[in-house]
């Protein structure tokens, strides 16, 4: 199969490059629960980013990696996300969930909804990291 890179090119012809962009999702399957509008980010060549994302404040963000109809979006709320990929773990993080200027940024050292997260932004109960195998 061959890898697709996502562009994105607004009204007026400007391509979003080292930027968010708030942009209409038209392969989001809305019926299946998925949103017709997320944010994306698009590097320096212009390209859509997907996967672990630090900006340049040092704030990390997760952009679905998968081919589901919402590749590249935002990931927010609590999230299960692989370690290595094959490896069939999943550890679970916490995304901010609020448009406060960070929405999507990986929270840690932090007490949500009464679970505790590491500095790593990993669940933990009684100082252990919470991890379970993969299910699809």
């Amino acid at each position: 199969s061959q890898d697709v890179t996502w562009r994105f090119i607004d009204t007026d012809g400007n391509e979003y490059r080292n930027k968010w962009g708030a942009i209409s999702n038209p392969y989001a399957n809305t019926a299946a629960g998925q949103s017709s509008f997320d944010w994306f980010y698009f590097d320096g060549e212009g390209n859509m980013i997907t996967g672990w994302f630090q900006d340049v404040d040092g704030n990390l963000y997760y952009l679905n990696p998968f081919s589901d109809g919402t590749k590249g979006k935002m990931e927010t709320g609590w999230v299960w996300i692989e370690e290595t990929s094959g490896s069939g773990i999943e550890k679970c993080y916490y995304f901010n969930p609020i448009s406060d200027g960070y929405r999507g940024k990986l929270m840690r050292n932090a007490e949500i909804d009464g679970y505790k997260i590491n500095e790593n932004g990993c669940w933990i109960e009684n100082g252990v990291v919470q991890s379970r195998q993969k299910t699809n």
